[in-house]
């Protein structure tokens, strides 16, 4: 079986090093953070998230949605722009 060739979201890449420092974690901080012990999750994987390299696993996305109280539609969505306050005080529902 071949690897699925969905169109990736240009911007996620970006909006999860945004979370990230919004909570003022480093990406080993953040690993702890996501706090998903059955996901392989490291402070390189954090890293080829943020640079678009590797897209994360859906439970990885779902745990950065709750911890920035976004709904996960913001972060797959390109046209959805972040809160500029994260932890968002109310989660974005567009």
């Amino acid at each position: 079986m071949g690897r699925s060739h969905r169109p990736r979201p240009s911007k996620l890449g970006k909006k999860l090093k945004q979370i990230r420092v919004g909570l003022e974690l480093s990406q080993a901080r953040m690993v702890n953070a996501l706090d998903l012990s059955n996901e392989a999750v490291y402070p390189s994987s954090i890293s080829l998230y943020e640079q678009g390299l590797r897209e994360p696993p859906l439970k990885v996305l779902l745990r950065y949605a709750e911890l920035a109280n976004i709904c996960l539609d913001v972060l797959a969505d390109d046209r959805v722009k972040l809160p500029t306050e994260i932890p968002s005080k109310k989660a974005n529902r567009h």
